[in-house]
């Protein structure tokens, strides 16, 4: 009788030659890195007119970096900002990009709404670090709106209260630094950091959460839409069976992004007819601001990138201020304006518009948007800087 082969454990049932290993490495370089970056041929995007990021997709930084890019290779001058520059109390033709693109007879083709809600400067600098590259030789009119900056909470110098969840206390915590700098602001557990470092190194989950964002718009949708004749209810059978509440999962896969809404997110009315009362807010010094110090990472970002910056300090609202925080106000944003001259950066500071024409701390209605384009228009320094963006190299 034959002797049998005695037993070798293996830590593995399938085991590959160096060629065949060299295939799988292939296939999950096409899966993890060429399935996202050709994904934008099998999916329309029509990014015509005064377009902006769908409100439904502000949070989706897969899709923000191709409508960058979009923008980029069409358009001579970047707009970036919160959403003062996406305009949150006016529709997609009275935003700030669109009044500039009527004024300077662009026909919005100049002038690009780079725009997104609650784009503090923190989560800016991870944007333009991480999905914004992109964006390099090109006129960039870059917004700081100092709502960031006040109050603690606001500019991530407070710590947040035990039992507070690292989304609780500002926008886009996924954008932030997740390691260095460290953010006073920021709880997330090491896990959750880490997971976020991953993702933005591999461009497959960013790919893999556009499609889920674009999943769950379409399934609310059709929540809040149901159909005028449903199917009639399935009769209950005694037969074992498996029953999916989801029987169409990928019902979204090949569906186009939304196009925008025409119309304003927030109810168009004056800061005084909603009640805002006038506020002493106690500003920070520029040195002690977080917000200002990641405002000044993504200016040096950009210019880095070769690209054109001009800063538009955005007109808070004095009306709702006090005279001392008014006053506290103009000293902080005076030092910033010292940093951009000393860096060589212009800079426009924004006149404030009439009382009637504030929604908000810092937002425009339609008319305040007019009259802040044709005061950058008429500013010598806004004119000889875009000047350049349309004059051939």
């Amino acid at each position: 009788m034959p002797s049998e082969k005695p037993f070798e454990f293996a830590p593995h049932a399938l085991r590959l030659s160096s060629r065949q290993w060299l295939v799988v490495a292939g296939v999950m370089a096409v899966l993890l890195w060429g399935v996202p970056a050709m994904w934008g041929w099998f999916e329309p995007l029509d990014a015509t007119g005064q377009y902006r990021l769908p409100y439904d997709f502000s949070n989706d930084y897969w899709f923000c970096a191709r409508w960058d890019r979009t923008a980029a290779a069409t358009h001579s001058t970047l707009v970036l900002g919160d959403s003062v520059v996406w305009g949150e109390y006016v529709d997609m033709d009275n935003t700030l990009p669109a009044h500039l693109n009527r004024l300077a007879g662009g026909g919005g083709a100049e002038f690009a709404n780079l725009g997104m809600n609650g784009l503090h400067p923190a989560a800016m600098l991870g944007m333009v670090r991480h999905h914004g590259g992109s964006v390099r030789h090109k006129h960039v009119l870059l917004v700081l709106n100092t709502l960031w900056m006040s109050s603690p909470r606001h500019d991530l110098r407070e710590v947040p209260k035990e039992g507070e969840g690292e989304e609780a206390s500002f926008n886009h915590p996924s954008l932030v630094p997740q390691f260095a700098p460290r953010v006073p602001a920021y709880g997330a557990p090491f896990d959750t950091r880490a997971g976020i470092v991953v993702e933005r190194a591999v461009p497959f989950m960013g790919w893999v959460g556009h499609l889920k964002a674009k999943s769950d718009y379409y399934a609310a949708l059709a929540a809040a839409n149901p159909p005028a004749h449903p199917e009639p209810a399935r009769p209950v059978s005694d037969e074992p069976r498996i029953d999916d509440p989801l029987p169409t999962p990928f019902r979204a896969f090949l569906q186009p992004v939304p196009a925008p809404e025409n119309r304003a997110h927030s109810g168009p009315a004056t800061w005084e007819a909603r009640g805002i009362p006038v506020s002493n807010v106690a500003w920070p010094t520029a040195d002690e601001s977080f917000q200002w110090y990641c405002f000044r990472e993504v200016v040096k970002l950009l210019r880095a990138r070769d690209n054109s910056v001009l800063v538009l300090v955005t007109p808070f609202n004095p009306y709702l201020l006090t005279p001392e925080s008014r006053r506290q106000h103009e000293a902080m944003v005076k030092d910033m304006e010292s940093w951009l001259t000393a860096s060589g950066v212009p800079f426009v500071h924004g006149t404030p518009v009439p009382t009637e024409e504030y929604a908000d701390a810092s937002h425009p209605l339609a008319p305040g948007y007019a009259r802040v384009a044709t005061q950058l228009l008429g500013d010598a320094t806004f004119k000889a800087w875009v000047d350049k963006a349309h004059t051939p190299q």
